[in-house]
């Protein structure tokens, strides 16, 4: 086992170090396409709705794309300077909804906790044990599954994660993460606000509303999948 650990790590040593040239590569195969489609989704428009809304479905995958490096300069590792991954996560952002600084530290803290039962919750779907579904209410029963189910896991999930609850921050949160919150919501208040005035509210609506849906629902499915598995486990913290 440690022989076949090693020789992973010789095959990873690679890409453990950011490449400017690779980074370019990623940014233009991820915000550029996406914006390109945003563009030709406002354009479509003139031709037909059915149009405008097929090409919400690559524009939502390149969004998708667009997050991944947004998670990256999260955990410094998109470019080489720590100021540079924070000032570029900020700006993609906006793009995918999400203050930067806040999501930075609440994935840091999920990558700390992610499968302690004493600490779960943050950055993942709660999960209960069998002990405590039963213990609940039936109406806490019903409300458990029904989060669960989904229509309402990615149906809706994507208005809670993308659009309302990074909207709100803690007065006792950090000053920088307040500032990070409250910075990123005035950038969308000039953003959409400037758009639904020069474009309208409805054609703004068409150009978001279904890329943001399919983006949120696939994020959220994404990270589901990655902590509810048959071999997957949660345990109590004994530190």
């Amino acid at each position: 086992m440690a022989n076949s650990d090693a020789s992973w790590r010789q095959v990873l040593d690679s890409y453990t170090e950011p490449r400017l040239s690779r980074s370019l590569f990623d940014l233009a195969t991820s915000v550029v396409p996406y914006l390109a489609l945003v563009v030709a989704i406002y354009f479509s428009l003139r031709v037909s709705l059915a149009l405008a809304l097929v090409l919400g479905i690559p524009a939502a995958g390149f969004l998708i794309r667009t997050f991944i490096v947004f998670h990256d300069c999260a955990h410094g590792s998109f470019l080489r300077s720590k100021r540079a991954n924070a000032a570029l996560g900020a700006a993609l952002g906006v793009l995918v909804w999400l203050p930067f600084q806040r999501w930075r530290h609440e994935h840091a803290v999920h990558h700390a906790t992610a499968g302690d039962l004493d600490r779960r919750g943050i950055g993942d779907v709660w999960t209960l044990t069998v002990a405590e579904y039963r213990a609940r209410p039936w109406w806490g029963r019903l409300g458990y599954r029904a989060f669960r189910n989904p229509f309402v896991m990615f149906g809706l999930g994507w208005l809670l994660v993308l659009v309302l609850k990074p909207r709100v921050v803690s007065r006792s949160a950090h000053r920088r993460i307040r500032a990070s919150v409250i910075g990123t919501d005035l950038a969308l208040l000039l953003l959409v606000g400037g758009l639904c005035l020069s474009l309208g509210w409805r054609t703004y609506l068409v150009l978001q509303a279904p890329t943001l849906l399919l983006t949120g629902a696939v994020g959220i499915w994404l990270f589901y999948v990655q902590h509810q598995f048959e071999s997957n486990y949660l345990e109590a913290n004994d530190g």
